[in-house]
């Protein structure tokens, strides 16, 4: 397995507004992308030149539970990384022994799935394979990791 790189890390905040003000204005974090969907509120920044921050408040109190517990700001949810072979990528992780997300989910810029945390060390992973060659946003919300 040949991973290319850290793509993004996924951060679960509490209030979005209050992230972005930290990583935005305090660290100088550019805005990659922005993604609303219904109880959902996502923004990828950029840390570096191949790097994202990926943030996520879930303002539906349904979709928010189990999630990020009463009283938790945020937390860290999965860490992402580029690969050349999704497929072959999964058969690797199949291989040893490590299940994966049933399906690979794809948006308009690329195709990923979730190792899920079971056989990981409890860290969830996301393996993504790019459709553009370049580090592009995607158009709609990354598949939802399986819960901790």
């Amino acid at each position: 397995m040949k991973l290319r790189g850290l793509d993004h890390v996924g951060i679960i905040v509490e209030r979005l507004d209050d992230a972005m003000t930290l990583f935005s204005r305090g660290l100088g974090m550019s805005q990659h992308d922005i993604i609303e969907l219904p109880g959902i509120r996502t923004v990828f920044l950029r840390a570096g030149r191949n790097t994202l921050l990926e943030l996520t408040e879930f303002t539906d109190p349904g979709l928010r539970a189990g999630r990020l517990a009463e009283g938790e700001q945020a937390r860290i949810d999965h860490l992402a990384f580029e690969v050349d072979d999704l497929e072959g990528t999964l058969a690797e992780l199949h291989a040893l022994g490590i299940e994966t997300s049933t399906s690979s989910a794809a948006v308009s810029s690329y195709r990923s799935a979730f190792a899920k945390p079971t056989r990981t060390a409890g860290i969830s992973l996301q393996f993504l394979q790019r459709l553009e060659p370049s580090l592009s946003s995607p158009s709609v919300n990354p598949p939802e990791p399986p819960s901790r």
